[in-house]
């Protein structure tokens, strides 16, 4: 998890980032995680600790972004 994304900076709600738990044990872990990226990133992790609510599916062209990025990156990469 701390390897695919950078939460760095609060941003705009819905590119936020978050760990939604479904009870008290996965919370606990939930906040022992984001405390030990906080002190290994001197504080600049603002990942968010909330309960599971309503949780929708963005639309197709939102899916596998980091796969869509890395075969654009390897497509500019072989052009040059």
């Amino acid at each position: 998890w701390s390897r695919m994304h950078a939460p760095v900076g609060k941003g705009k709600t819905q590119y936020r980032s978050a760990i939604f738990y479904v009870d008290e044990e996965q919370k606990k872990i939930a906040e022992d995680t984001v405390k030990a990226m906080k002190i290994y990133s001197r504080g600049n992790n603002f990942t968010d600790v909330e309960p599971v609510s309503a949780f929708y599916m963005a639309e197709d062209y939102h899916q596998d972004h980091v796969q869509k990025r890395l075969a654009k990156l390897g497509d500019l990469i072989k052009d040059d």
